[in-house]
């Protein structure tokens, strides 16, 4: 029987232009070098487990943990990712998988060097679900075979081991400190009292006390209720540009984002007449999900 082909990476590709990257740049001015390991440490364990990994509670506080984050600022850092599209979160049934366009390109070019150094040796093709694969079939290699959603048996049968090599570095006692720590921080949070509600296509994303003062934070000249507020109404107005509930923090991201750069409601400036205007055609190229900006 062929032996399978091996689908993580031992290393992967880095470019010498990371640094001059303005998505990089934009990373490193808002979080500092914080960010920037935050975005390598994802991307080493991705490539560990192949070309994605599982986002879920125990990625965030391995994150914390490793390197001395609140589970706030992680989650924090991993929006703004998402929201610049450095990065990407897509539902595969019951489950979050992080990905991006950027992180297959790497991937499979990986791949491709590798299996020209075996001289094409256990060249068995590399199966990658449809609902996750993001490049288009003229950019993906025909070593990679991209496999209907419908051909997996069990909906987390894909992903049930794809962060096995993490979770067999934790105890078990770690284990149930980490399920008692994400308990007690969901019991505060829900107890946290709603600075603002933001619509979303399955009611309303609550941005509490503590998250306001996160953006007000990362946000430092921005007036972040007015532009909060002006998010809320436009939502209201175009229910059609309303994302799903995990979608909505990095909604809010690129929007207090847009409000900055183009220097509206900055705090103790007094309020222009077209300052709570918004082009509607300049909302319809944004995506959270988009490869650029």
């Amino acid at each position: 029987m062929p032996r399978p082909r091996k689908e993580n990476l031992d290393y992967f590709p880095f470019d010498v232009d990371f640094f001059s990257d303005k998505k990089i740049k934009r990373v490193r001015a808002k979080f500092g070098t914080n960010g920037i390991v935050v975005y390598l440490y994802l991307l080493c364990e991705i490539y560990h487990n192949g070309y994605c990994i599982e986002y879920d509670d125990d990625l965030i506080l391995d994150i914390s943990d490793e390197f001395n984050l609140s589970e706030n600022a992680t989650m924090q850092i991993m929006n703004y990712l998402f929201s610049r599209s450095l990065l990407r979160s897509i539902p595969a049934g019951s489950v979050k998988i992080i990905t991006a366009e950027s992180v297959q390109r790497r991937y499979q070019e990986a791949k491709k060097v590798s299996i020209k150094k075996m001289n094409g040796a256990f060249s068995r093709d590399i199966i990658v679900d449809e609902r996750i694969w993001l490049l288009q079939a003229e950019e993906t290699e025909s070593f990679i075979k991209v496999r209907p959603a419908g051909g997996f048996s069990g909906e987390n049968e894909r992903y049930s081991g794809k962060n096995e090599s993490r979770s067999e570095k934790k105890h078990t006692k770690e284990s149930k400190e980490k399920e008692s720590k994400v308990k007690e921080n969901k019991e505060k949070e829900s107890k946290e009292v709603c600075a603002q509600e933001i619509p979303c296509l399955d009611g309303s994303f609550d941005v509490d006390e503590s998250f306001l003062s996160e953006l007000t934070h990362t946000f430092p000249e921005l007036d972040v209720e007015k532009s909060l507020n002006a998010l809320r109404i436009f939502l209201l107005s175009n229910p059609e540009k309303q994302r799903d509930h995990g979608s909505v923090r990095g909604q809010i991201l690129w929007w207090l984002s847009g409000d900055e750069e183009r220097g509206k409601y900055r705090r103790n400036k007094p309020v222009s007449g077209n300052d709570g205007a918004y082009d509607l055609e300049l909302f319809e190229k944004m995506s959270v999900l988009d490869e650029e900006w």
